[in-house]
């Protein structure tokens, strides 16, 4: 092939030259073929061109020529080499067709030249895995494609959209699929290059045998019978004996014998195959439909399945594709099983229905009769449970025997139901009558109603026995019931007439007794009012239990009014009203000032002069009752003056501005972020206080519960109308004592002072007011060993809290001029050693308030200082400044702003890691990379800006203490010192360029939020400086002592 395709090639280079030297070849721009200037190139140039193309192209093809002759190509397999014999061809004509410039020739045989070299390598390649399988399939396709596209002509459409096929089926293709798929490739390509490429004998063979084994493997993947698939491996290795006895290169002949005689024979094994589902799935399909018409009764069923039976035989009957048959066929199994199934189950189903329905009807028809709850509860437990086995019901061969027991078993239980609630209904009516009459017969004194109630009642009980009847033993029953009912109402009526025919003559008797003892009409007029009232009052009594015993306490009650009005009441009513009134006055008026005490003695002189002049038992009643009135209004008069002397219960809070209430601070644990990932920066609770105002909160929350008890003891100032009687019955002559409750008040009056002295269970509250001094406050003993005490002038409120002189704490407030400055105190001592010391100042002013004191996080021993600012409209953080001594001429001075006030930082997450510069590993922005810092110089590793987790403190609200508890969590904070915070925006994005955007970064608070933080840290911390050991441990322990 190689000699054939070398003269080929020189005859096509000859005709190329002539061909060059008459028209001009591709580069020759002047299209008239002139010599002349401006017409191209010169004729002499032309030819040197042309030679020197001939000689390259020659060059190249000797290269070629060599490498086809190299020992890799003689070791290939004949199909291998008929892979690279075609590239061969197409690699020859591609050399003789291309005209250019001696440039662009080079280019291309060099490209050529590779391209082949690289198929020839891939080719020769032993390939092992799928990968190297593909690859040297897809070379091969390759070379065969080129040389089929170049011989196609018109049909190279064709021939791309078959490349391209086979290239996406390669790509999926298992290892030993893919060699099938490069054979029918090879295949279909030859029909292009059949007539240009001359191949060897063996090359024909292995074509042709490739064909071969893919349309035997194709026929090999439809069939599933063993015995025909042997049929197939026969037929296989026949074929490839006549194959490998075939003589001569005629390649079409051998491929298209092998091609007609593969097809005939796969439709035989095809038709063999079908044969075999086909005969399989009808003898099942006919045993299941015969075994299900045997079972079922229904004749419409019946004949809808052997309709289905027949329709589905046909599909059976019609099935002719190898590549459905097997899906086919399994299907009409399949479906006629669901048939058969669903005609089964509807038989059944039938069955149950029918029963269905006679329990229904028969355990409804009871339910309707039967009125006691365990009885219908039986018959209902029993109808679930044969229903249950009735809905159980599913196998054709034992359904209809089931049914019928089940209907019976029910239609016998109801019956017994029936029989039960007659009884039940005789027994209630029996029990019933049983308890009235015996009842009736134990009040029945007289033995005639006794013996007519009892013949009543045998006579009854026998009508009873007699009921048998479901449907009339209710009605019956109950109209029994009735008539004992009443018989025995009239039975009591009767006796009660009795015991009031007894009572009368008693009455009467005692009338005529009395009344002969008076002398005056008037009270004979009153004494016979009573006779009538007790008259009446026995036409009430109608109730057989009470009747007999209200009888004779009417008779009692008579006698009793009758012995009264015999009496000079009148006499006795002014006797004890005046001692009343003496002892009212008497009791009040000692604890009370001069003043009070006269004019309450004015109003008891007043009253007695009243008594002296009435003349009935009402006047009497009306002058004992306005002097209580008058008495008791003066008394309450004066006692509120002295309560005003204690003033206002102190609100500690006050102080602060109102958004500073703890209900501003509440927050929600389940919205409390954890920083694991990235959170919003404007998810982050805002209502928070840090650790300086957390000390103040702690203060005032220690006040709440002193302060508690003095409300309760103000709230019996309010109440001391209602408990006024308790000073009448406590007074001891010298203090007067008020009981409200469990509030016990004793006040105590001296010309300089007023106290007010209150018991509330284990606490002991006192009140004073010094009327000299124009102050008030409370001293509150908590425990043995607690005590808080408060005192409030115009101008100032003082409060301290001394726990068993170990934990005091010490809060004043003063307001003037539109500000407020308190002072906080804590010291916890322990075996006379001061373990903490704490104290704050604390300013409102200019719409911000300021902490600054000494609790915050500090370097160890830095004698840190803390200057918290909080805005006053909101209660929130807005900033603070802290100082930090690290050495007599070393200090930092460090802002500290939320997130939120950092523009250019959105989100934030933290690992729970050190990294040598921060206690966290801390990211920002959704960014991979943690955020860096700035050292403030080479010989001061100390941070210009970092941001750190803060510990902060808020409130949650329990509903079932109905108390507030305090909660601490972290939020992230941006730190910069003072001296580099007009630096900062360009020092943190200049380090953190892979989380930030240039000229995003900023502090982004108010002026006046930093106003005031500059204030605070400029101005208050000197403040605070001075007064931060104003108040000692022992000046608490004093004041708190002090009473």
């Amino acid at each position: 092939m190689k000699k054939v395709l070398m003269i080929l090639l020189a005859v096509i280079f000859s005709l190329a030259a002539i061909f060059a030297a008459a028209c001009g070849k591709k580069g020759d721009s002047s299209g008239n073929g002139s010599g002349e200037p401006g017409g191209g190139t010169s004729g002499g140039g032309q030819q040197e061109q042309e030679k020197q193309i001939e000689e390259t192209k020659t060059e190249t093809l000797e290269s070629a020529s060599a490498m086809y002759s190299s020992a890799s190509v003689q070791s290939m397999s004949a199909e291998e080499k008929f892979t690279v014999d075609i590239y061969y061809s197409y690699f020859l004509g591609e050399i003789s067709d291309f005209t250019g410039s001696i440039e662009e020739v080079k280019a291309h045989t060099a490209e050529l030249l590779r391209e082949f070299e690289e198929i020839i390598q891939n080719i020769s390649k032993k390939a092992e895995t799928l990968a190297e399988v593909k690859q040297k399939a897809l070379t091969e396709i390759k070379a065969v494609y080129d040389s089929a596209a170049m011989l196609a002509g018109g049909a190279k459409n064709y021939v791309t959209a078959a490349y391209n096929e086979i290239k996406t089926e390669i790509e999926s293709a298992t290892k030993e699929k893919i060699p099938e798929l490069v054979a029918k490739f090879k295949a279909e390509a030859y029909e292009y290059f059949k007539e240009k490429v001359e191949f060897a004998a063996e090359e024909i063979k292995s074509l042709a045998e490739a064909e071969l084994n893919r349309i035997v493997n194709e026929i090999k993947t439809k069939i599933e019978d063993s015995e025909i698939t042997a049929k197939i491996t026969e037929y296989y290795a026949l074929a490839k004996e006549k194959i490998e006895a075939a003589a001569g290169t005629d390649i079409d002949g051998i491929i298209a014998a092998v091609k007609s005689e593969a097809a005939s024979k796969t439709k035989e094994f095809a038709a063999e195959q079908i044969s075999k589902y086909k005969t399989a799935v009808k003898t099942y399909i006919d045993g299941i439909v015969n075994t299900a018409l045997s079972k079922i009764e229904d004749q419409e069923l019946k004949t809808d399945l052997t309709n289905y039976y027949n329709a589905e035989t046909k599909k059976l009957e019609a099935i002719s594709s190898i590549d459905t048959a097997k899906i086919t066929a399994e299907e009409i199994k399949a479906d006629t099983e669901e048939f058969v199934k669903t005609q089964i189950k509807k038989q059944v189903d039938k069955f149950k229905t029918a029963a269905k329905e006679k329990l229904d009807g028969s355990v409804n028809a009871a339910l309707s009769k039967i009125e006691d709850q365990e009885l219908k509860a039986d018959l209902t437990n029993f109808y679930n449970t044969e229903s249950a086995k009735l809905a159980a019901v599913n196998n054709i061969d034992t359904a209809k025997a089931t049914v019928r027991e089940i209907v019976s078993d029910t239609e016998t239980f109801v019956k017994n139901q029936l029989s039960k609630q007659v009884e039940k209904y005789k027994t209630a009516a029996k029990a019933y009558i049983d308890k009235i009459v015996n009842a009736a017969l134990s009040k029945i004194e007289d033995q005639e109603l006794k013996t007519d109630l009892t013949n009543y009642y045998n006579a009854e009980t026998k009508k009873l026995e007699a009921i048998n009847s479901i449907d009339t033993s209710k009605t019956t029953a109950e109209e029994i019931k009735v008539d004992t009912e009443e018989f025995i109402k009239t039975q009591i009526k009767k006796q009660v007439d009795k015991f009031k025919t007894a009572a009368m003559e008693k009455l009467n008797e005692a009338h005529n007794a009395a009344i002969s003892k008076l002398k005056s009409e008037s009270a004979k007029e009153k004494l016979t009012v009573a006779y009538n009232n007790s008259i009446k009052g026995f036409d009430a009594i109608i109730d057989i239990d009470t009747a007999k015993a209200a009888l004779d306490n009417a008779v009692a009650e008579y006698k009793t009014a009758a012995e009264g009005i015999i009496k000079d009441e009148i006499s006795v009513f002014v006797e004890s009203a005046k001692e009343k009134i003496k002892k009212v006055y008497d009791t009040a008026s000692k604890p009370l000032t001069a003043q009070a005490k006269d004019k309450l003695e004015e109003i008891y002189n007043d009253a007695i002069a009243d008594l002296k002049t009435i003349k009935t038992a009402d006047d009497v009643e009306r002058v004992m009752s306005d002097f209580e009135t008058a008495a008791k209004e003066y008394v309450i008069e004066a006692l509120n003056a002295i309560f005003e002397k204690m003033g206002e219960v102190p609100d500690p809070w006050q102080f602060l501005p109102e958004s500073f209430g703890v209900k501003n601070m509440l927050v929600s644990e389940n919205n409390i972020p954890d920083y694991v990932d990235f959170t919003a920066v404007s998810a982050i609770p805002q209502n928070y206080i840090g650790k300086g105002l957390n000390v103040v909160y702690k203060a005032l929350n220690k006040t709440t519960t002193a302060i508690g008890y003095v409300n309760k003891v103000h709230a019996v100032f309010n109440t001391v109308g209602s408990v006024y009687n308790t000073i009448l019955e406590n007074a001891d002559g010298q203090d007067l004592t008020i009981e409200a409750g469990s509030v016990v008040l004793t006040i105590k009056l001296t010309t300089d002072s007023y106290k007010i002295l209150a018991k509330i269970g284990p606490v002991e509250v006192e009140l004073y007011s010094y009327l000299d001094k124009t102050y008030y406050g409370a001293r509150v003993q908590l425990a043995s060993n607690t005590v808080a005490k408060y005192t409030v002038t115009e101008k100032e409120f003082i409060m301290a809290i001394d726990i068993a002189d170990t934990y005091v704490t010490h809060i004043s407030f003063v307001k003037e001029g539109g500000t407020t400055v308190g002072h906080v105190y804590e010291t916890i001592v322990a075996q006379d050693k001061t373990l903490t010391s704490t104290s704050s100042l604390v300013t409102v002013k200019d719409g911000f308030t300021t902490v600054v004191g000494n609790k915050g996080d500090f370097i160890p021993t830095s004698g840190g200082i803390n200057c918290e600012v909080y805005e006053n409209s909101t209660g929130r953080f807005v900033g603070s400044e802290v100082y930090e001594e690290i050495s007599d001429n070393k200090f930092y001075d460090t802002l500290w702003y939320n997130l939120r006030d950092i523009e250019g930082i959105n989100t934030v997450k933290k690992e729970d890691k050190a990294n040598g510069t921060n206690a966290d590993t801390i990211y920002i922005n959704g960014a991979t990379d943690t955020i860096h810092t700035k050292f403030v110089s080479i010989t001061d590793f100390s941070r210009r800006f970092d941001i750190e987790f803060k510990k902060v403190y808020a409130f949650t609200y329990n509903e079932e203490t109905e108390e507030y508890d305090s909660v601490e969590f972290e939020v992230p904070m941006m730190f910069v010192q003072e001296k580099h915070a007009d630096t900062f925006a360009s020092d943190f994005e200049d380090k953190n360029k892979n989380s930030v955007e240039s000229g995003t970064v900023g502090i982004i608070a108010s002026e006046a939020t930093k106003t005031a933080v500059n204030y605070g840290y400029h101005t208050l911390v000197e403040s605070y400086k001075k007064i931060k050991d104003l108040i000692t441990y022992q000046n608490v322990v004093d004041f708190c002592k002090q009473k």
